[in-house]
C-alpha cells in the first residue's frame, strides 16, 4: 500500500466513524424526547386528575367548567397532536377563568382541602411547566442535528418521524402563586 492509499483509508475509516458517531448521537436525542415526552404525559395526566378533585370541591358553575376542561384534555387521543395542545390551552383557560380572582382564592384557601388541592395544582403545573421545557430542549436539539447536511443526505435519522414539540399555554393565573 502505498502512502497516498493508506491516508484514503484513514479518510473514510474517519468518515465512517462521524457518520456512525451522528447516527449514535441522534438516536439518543430521539430516545431523550420519547422519555421527555413520557413524563411530560404524566405531568398533563397529574394536572388533570388534580383538576377534577379540585372542581369536585367548588361551587357548581366553576365545577362545570373545570371538570368538562379536564375531562376534554384527558379524552383527546394522546398521538393527535394539534387536538391535545387545543384541549390543554382550553383547561388551563378554565383554570384562569374560574381561579382568577385573588380575593376568591383567599376565601378558597381557608378550607384546608380546598388549599390542599391548590397546593397542589401548582406543584403540577410547576412540574408540568420544566417538563415542557425539557421536552422542548431535547427537540430543538434533535430538530437541529436532523438539519445537517451529512445527517439528510445520507439518512442517518432512519424512519423516525419528525418530532414536535407541545407548545401549549401552561402559566396558571397570578392568584395561584
Amino acid at each position: 500500500m502505498t502512502g497516498l492509499q493508506v491516508l484514503l483509508l484513514v479518510a473514510i475509516l474517519v468518515f465512517a466513524w462521524h457518520l456512525s458517531h451522528q447516527a449514535g448521537r441522534l438516536d439518543r436525542l430521539h430516545h431523550r424526547i420519547d422519555v421527555s415526552r413520557a413524563a411530560l404525559d404524566g405531568h398533563l395526566i397529574r394536572r388533570t386528575a388534580t383538576v377534577t378533585e379540585l372542581a369536585v370541591m367548588l361551587d357548581p358553575a366553576s365545577a362545570v367548567i373545570l371538570s368538562d376542561a379536564a375531562y376534554e384534555a384527558r379524552a383527546v387521543n394522546e398521538e393527535d397532536f394539534d387536538a391535545r395542545i387545543v384541549a390543554e390551552n382550553q383547561l388551563t383557560n378554565a383554570i384562569r377563568e374560574t381561579l382568577s380572582d385573588p380575593s376568591d382564592v383567599a376565601e378558597l384557601k381557608t378550607n384546608p382541602l380546598i388549599a390542599q388541592q391548590l397546593e397542589q395544582l401548582v406543584a403540577d403545573s410547576s412540574r408540568l411547566e420544566l417538563s415542557r421545557r425539557f421536552h422542548a430542549d431535547a427537540v430543538r436539539d434533535c430538530l437541529h442535528l436532523r438539519q445537517q447536511r451529512l445527517v439528510r443526505i445520507f439518512r442517518l435519522a432512519g424512519h423516525a418521524p419528525m418530532p414536535r414539540t407541545m407548545d401549549f399555554d401552561d402559566q396558571l393565573p397570578s392568584s395561584l402563586r
